[in-house]
């Protein structure tokens, strides 16, 4: 996913829209909320789990996700779901 000229990283916000065990979808908005461009990611493998040292009071571990978008991959943090804490509504 490409910024378009004029605009800088600062100008635009990126949202994981939808993730699955074979793809991504992904959305490039301005400041305004203008969607500018959305692209669909391949998802590789599944997801990683690393252990947490020292032990955490929260029992689930996040996940990680491989996403090859255009050649180039990303790896997403997957965090498990907390009312108000980790999702955006629209």
């Amino acid at each position: 996913m490409t910024i378009p000229p004029g605009l800088t990283r600062a100008d635009v916000t990126v949202t994981l829209d939808y993730i699955d065990i074979s793809k991504a979808k992904f959305t490039l908005r301005d400041k305004t909320g203008k969607k500018l461009t959305t692209v669909i990611g391949k998802t590789k493998g599944n997801p990683i789990y690393l252990r947490t040292t020292p032990k955490r009071a929260d029992p689930i571990a996040p996940g990680y996700q491989m996403v090859v978008i255009h050649g180039i991959t990303e790896i997403i943090k997957n965090r498990p779901y907390r009312e108000h804490g980790n999702m955006v509504q629209n």
